[in-house]
């Protein structure tokens, strides 16, 4: 654990804020520089307004350290919309498919954000009432706004900037939901694969949605059926789970499998936490932490 000495209003510490959405809860964790790396001065979870983040109750907290502090939030997948569009080297029909699905007042309503590689274009598009509205807040409360997550995407921004998975040929990401359903994100040469929610019956799978390479979508669901009838050791890809609200059975079977290519997403292994800061909480209750990865990323917003 490190340890922080109270700034003189002289000396005044920069700090940087993330907050997870999910569903009605908040979970937050606030963090400033030290000679160690982030050091985490608090973290915890609170009841959720939709329509309102209380950018209030947490400078209440850093009131000591920083009067204008750096937000970094991640939405609920709940509140976007995906789709995804095959790419081809014709750009005539590129351009036709996005015309046909993006109209003006689709424009109107939608901040979207891009994942492209050379086979696809996965977008992710933000209700604009949601950005503005999060944007004026943070105006008001003088914060400043340095990136906009969403779910597991954000997962993705942690394990980016922490782990080194960069080398990693492919890997998949799993989140556990509630009401037993499971997202699954797969990451191919570093660029966005393809994206699947399925809903758990028993020992049955139920694909939800699916947005990526068609070809991929049989193969996810494979991985995830051999995780539950424990075939595992011909995993070649290696496997990054997490769980927020998921079902504790479904978490706890994973957790008990011996192999070295599934691994539990914790934040809190990679942070410093100050001496005032200690709580005792289990790798299982910080992987719920994980969707603040984008907390750990560049200013994009």
């Amino acid at each position: 654990m490190g340890s922080i000495i109270k700034p003189s209003k002289s000396s005044i510490l920069p700090v940087s804020i993330g907050l997870s959405l999910n569903d009605k809860k908040c979970y937050y964790l606030i963090w400033i520089p030290s000679e160690s790396g982030p050091l985490v001065i608090d973290y915890g979870i609170f009841k959720h307004q939709i329509d309102s983040i209380p950018f209030d109750y947490l400078k209440d907290k850093i009131k000591d350290y920083d009067k204008n502090p750096r937000f970094s939030i991640s939405l609920d997948s709940s509140s976007v919309k995906y789709d995804f569009f095959k790419s081809y080297d014709n750009s005539f029909i590129n351009d036709w498919n996005k015309n046909n699905f993006y109209d003006k007042n689709f424009h109107k309503t939608y901040d979207s954000y891009l994942y492209v590689n050379d086979k696809n274009i996965f977008s992710i598009h933000i209700l604009k009432t949601i950005k503005e509205g999060i944007i004026l807040q943070s105006k008001k409360y003088k914060c400043d706004l340095i990136n906009l997550g969403v779910g597991i995407f954000s997962a993705l921004d942690g394990l980016r900037s922490l782990q080194k998975v960069d080398r990693l040929e492919k890997y998949l990401i799993i989140k556990f939901c509630k009401r037993k359903k499971i997202e699954l994100l797969l990451i191919e040469q570093d660029q966005f694969s393809s994206y699947m929610v399925l809903k758990k019956q028993n020992l049955d799978f139920k694909i939800i949605n699916f947005f990526g390479n068609d070809e991929k979508a049989h193969s996810m669901l494979n991985i995830i059926e051999s995780i539950f009838n424990k075939d595992i050791f011909s995993f070649k890809s290696k496997i990054f789970y997490y769980s927020i609200g998921g079902n504790k059975d479904d978490v706890d079977f994973i957790s008990n499998l011996k192999s070295d290519q599934i691994k539990l997403i914790n934040l809190f292994q990679n942070l410093v936490f100050d001496e005032n800061c200690k709580k005792k909480i289990s790798d299982l209750a910080a992987s719920s932490y994980s969707e603040l990865g984008n907390l750990f990323r560049g200013i994009d917003v």
